[in-house]
């Protein structure tokens, strides 16, 4: 089977219908470039389009593959044997396919399997907080990701007579001490870095870090005060599936002292629509004008309005002027989730794949990485915003509400 011969056949029997080359692809339906191929022997026609070629150039299937008119018409196993080479062929792509397909599935199952296993529960936020004898704190905060922490201690609250010399803050494993911090700045104990070499927190040891902190304060001449701290999860990205929680009630307790000293309300009485004041009736006239010594005034018809006097009251009328209501104010353009991200990597703090800001008690921290943002209040885990899926993940009250103020007041301001 000589291709070359197969495509100048095939373009002898074109020439003899006066067929175009767009004609003949339009009839198989073909594509003309796979016509031109055919005549030019790159490749040859499959066993479906030999059945349509021999019917619109009336010749046989064998001559095709021959090139060639057979007036005998004699050669019929060589079109068997085309047909099974080509039943050979189909099946073995259609092996082929089936193999790579599950190549791809098989990789693509562990590609997901590798990040599940690198990203469940790997950003993790606990607030922290803790009190002795004269100090107490409860803005803390530690955060931790697959690749760095940050750590931050909350503001001291202690009396006016106390003069703090010195801070130490370190974590106990076993007997052995590892100190964080020590520093006489107790306004900016701030701490961000990655895990790794010369690292002061390891990441092997977080459950001890947050079961064994301590914070030693030095104060007046030497005094020297330990409180424990205390570390409460406030999030942690477990869920498999991102779903909205739903929003509960917002109870408020009253405790006995305030409701004793709360203010009573005084009720409003209800406004008592005004009776219709009726006429009096002949007898009721007559019995007062009886004890008043007066006479029973006379009740007359009231005199109906002349069709020529209604007529000139229609027309005396003046036109009352229709109220134009104000044009409705246009609402504001909702802020995208590139234009958070791009003015959160524009206005707070860089560090790799993260940016971090921090404004007068909001903390907003995004991860490049995990592509979300989460959002602090205080003491407070508000939730986070998937910037991918544009979703709120909610962990308070009102959070995506909330949420969008905060970006909006704190950022676009």
């Amino acid at each position: 089977m000589d291709p070359d011969k197969i495509g100048k056949f095939i373009y002898e029997l074109r020439k003899e219908k006066n067929l175009s080359q767009y004609q003949l692809a339009d009839m198989v339906p073909i594509s003309r470039q796979g016509v031109s191929k055919w005549e030019r022997g790159k490749t040859i026609p499959d066993t479906q389009t030999l059945v349509v070629l021999s019917k619109i150039f009336d010749v046989s299937i064998n001559e095709l593959l021959n090139g060639e008119r057979d007036p005998k018409n004699t050669i019929e196993q060589t079109t068997l044997s085309i047909l099974d080479q080509s039943i050979k062929k189909t099946q073995l792509i259609k092996k082929i396919t089936i193999a790579s397909i599950t190549i791809i599935v098989i990789l693509l199952l562990a590609f997901l399997s590798y990040y599940f296993i690198n990203s469940y529960n790997s950003t993790r936020i606990y607030t922290v907080g803790g009190k002795s004898k004269n100090f107490i704190t409860r803005t803390g905060l530690f955060v931790t990701t697959r690749e760095k922490y940050y750590f931050r201690l909350g503001k001291l609250k202690y009396n006016d007579d106390i003069e703090i010399e010195n801070i130490k803050l370190y974590y106990k494993i076993g007997n052995k001490k590892k100190t964080i911090v020590n520093d006489n700045d107790i306004d900016n104990i701030m701490i961000k870095d990655y895990y790794g070499y010369s690292e002061k927190i390891s990441k092997r040891e977080i459950n001890e870090i947050i079961n064994n902190t301590y914070l030693e304060i030095k104060y007046n001449n030497g005094i020297v005060e330990t409180m424990k701290l205390r570390y409460e999860t406030d999030y942690n990205n477990k869920s498999l599936f991102f779903i909205n929680q739903k929003q509960g009630e917002l109870k408020v307790v009253v405790t006995k002292d305030e409701k004793e000293s709360a203010p009573i309300k005084e009720e409003t009485p209800k406004e008592e629509t005004p009776k219709e004041e009726t006429q009096p009736t002949i007898k009721e006239i007559s019995k007062d004008n009886k004890t008043q010594n007066k006479r029973i005034p006379e009740i007359k018809p009231k005199e109906e309005n002349k069709p020529d006097e209604a007529k000139k009251e229609n027309l005396i009328q003046e036109e009352v002027p229709q109220e134009t209501t104000p044009p409705e104010p246009q609402p504001e353009p909702e802020i995208t989730p590139e234009q958070i991200v791009n003015k959160i990597k524009e206005t707070c703090t860089p560090d790799l794949d993260s940016y971090m800001c921090e404004f007068s008690n909001i903390i907003i921290f995004y991860s490049d990485i995990e592509n979300q943002i989460l959002v602090l209040d205080g003491d407070n885990m508000l939730g986070h915003y998937e910037v991918g899926l544009d979703k709120y993940v909610c962990l308070s009250e009102n959070c995506e509400e909330r949420i969008k103020n905060i970006i909006k007041d704190n950022l676009f301001s």
